[in-house]
């Protein structure tokens, strides 16, 4: 049985152009709470979009992996966390360790 996703709009705005129609259909026909939802998704979509090209993954798995649909490799995840200005993984904490702590 295939399993149907949520569709996301932030799925199909992998561009300057398809942000910009986007936001001129919205902003044309919706009303201030649909322009103010299309806001959120275009922040979404740049935050993607920035990340996908300093990290020189792509869109896709870019937008994958933020909502949970991808698998990251360890190259990914550090190359995002560089680009993030974080100088590496947290250490995650032994059970034994949270119970002193």
């Amino acid at each position: 049985m295939t399993k149907l996703r949520n569709y996301d709009t932030v799925r199909h705005l992998d561009s300057e152009e398809m942000i910009f129609e986007y936001y001129l259909a919205v902003s044309e026909e919706g009303t201030s709470a649909e322009v103010d939802r299309a806001l959120t998704v275009i922040a979404r979509a740049k935050v993607i979009s920035d990340l996908a090209t300093k990290t020189g993954r792509t869109y896709r798995e870019i937008y994958e992996l933020m909502n949970g649909d991808g698998e990251p490799n360890l190259s990914t995840v550090l190359a995002i966390f560089k680009t993030l200005g974080v100088s590496h993984p947290p250490a995650r904490r032994s059970k034994n360790n949270q119970d002193a702590a």
